[in-house]
């Protein structure tokens, strides 16, 4: 078997910049792969509004009732929380402009509608209802852009079925990651109470141990979820290609894994002054969409024209090929 980046000194793959262009090219000529983040921001700007006052209410109690240390400032944190929007949890997965702008700052188009569910587990499970949802919209999202990718033309139901099919891969995944972190969690944890006997606070050192855990995880494993939605892999073979993807070609990812996160988290900064009115905020969020889509594109195509130099079985691509002509790329044949 051909390992990732056994390439002859004499190919040359695709640059990131040319591979970032055609991304945003296939993006602009399918508008329709945009659809996601718009909807999403619509939901957020003029949808219903959830608060959780009875989960909070009820946690509070909980503090109250149990006298914990400095419980008046963990009641004040929590009473705090209780005008807060759960509702946004549905772009959980999937990129979205409003969502990280403070709601006073965004024109008001109409009053929302607020519902407040009447009971603390009531909340919970609409908030687990959330996140099955906004892990359904990241696959919606995904796979049609995997299929213009691909040049890959499927009906509506055989796209309904690799969605269903993605959907649950990715929870799949997301159901090992979290219990991987609880057998990680769980003996550490014993061991930060045996030390909190002794006086040693390890809290500030898991904390920080978590976040470069969560950086490290972003970077060492950015194509798991472009695997799951071109390939339909499921989740331990979804991080093994992107492992080794990776491996090979660690500068390429990393910076295709920057540039998005500037977009991501950069522009809705910049474009926070243009929310206040009602034409700023269509020109952001469709600018938005349009820009993390392309490098969205651009990370599949990424991940498309190294994986056909590794496993050439596992991409199939009909004739024509797709945006990226990948059989121009540098690529020799037998």
């Amino acid at each position: 078997m051909q390992r990732p980046g056994s390439q002859t000194k004499t190919e040359e793959r695709p640059k990131v910049i040319d591979i970032i262009a055609e991304g945003l090219s296939l993006v602009l000529v399918r508008p329709w792969l945009l659809s996601v983040p718009i909807l999403l921001d619509l939901f957020y700007w003029v949808g219903i509004k959830i608060e959780p006052n009875a989960l909070i209410d009820s946690l509070i109690r909980i503090v109250n009732d149990s006298k914990v240390e400095n419980s008046a400032e963990v009641v004040k944190s929590l009473e705090e929380m209780t005008s807060a929007d759960i509702s946004q949890m549905i772009g959980f997965f999937s990129p979205t402009m409003l969502n990280q702008a403070p709601r006073d700052e965004i024109y008001q188009l109409v009053d929302r509608m607020v519902w407040t569910p009447s009971s603390a587990g009531l909340v919970l499970i609409v908030a687990l209802g959330l996140f099955l949802v906004s892990a359904l919209g990241a696959m919606a999202y995904g796979a049609p852009i995997g299929d213009a990718v691909l040049g890959r033309k499927r009906g509506l139901k055989q796209l309904a079925r690799a969605i269903a099919s993605a959907w649950g891969k990715f929870l799949l995944l997301i159901g090992l990651l979290i219990g991987g972190a609880i057998g990680v969690a769980v003996p550490l944890l014993i061991v930060a109470a045996i030390a909190g006997v002794g006086g040693v606070d390890l809290v500030p050192l898991y904390t920080t141990f978590a976040a470069f855990a969560v950086i490290f995880g972003i970077f060492l494993t950015p194509f798991v979820l472009d695997a799951i939605a071109l390939i339909g892999a499921g989740p331990l073979d979804a991080i093994r290609f992107s492992l080794a993807i990776f491996r090979a070609n660690k500068l390429q990812s990393i910076g295709l894994v920057l540039a998005l996160l500037l977009i991501v988290l950069g522009l809705p900064p910049i474009a926070r002054p243009l929310l206040s009115e009602l034409p700023g905020v269509i020109i952001a969020v469709c600018a938005y969409a349009l820009l993390v889509t392309g490098f969205i594109a651009a990370s599949m195509l990424f991940f498309v024209d190294r994986m056909r130099k590794w496993r050439p079985e596992l991409i199939q691509l009909p004739a024509p090929a797709p945006a990226l002509d990948l059989s121009s790329q540098g690529e020799t044949h037998s």
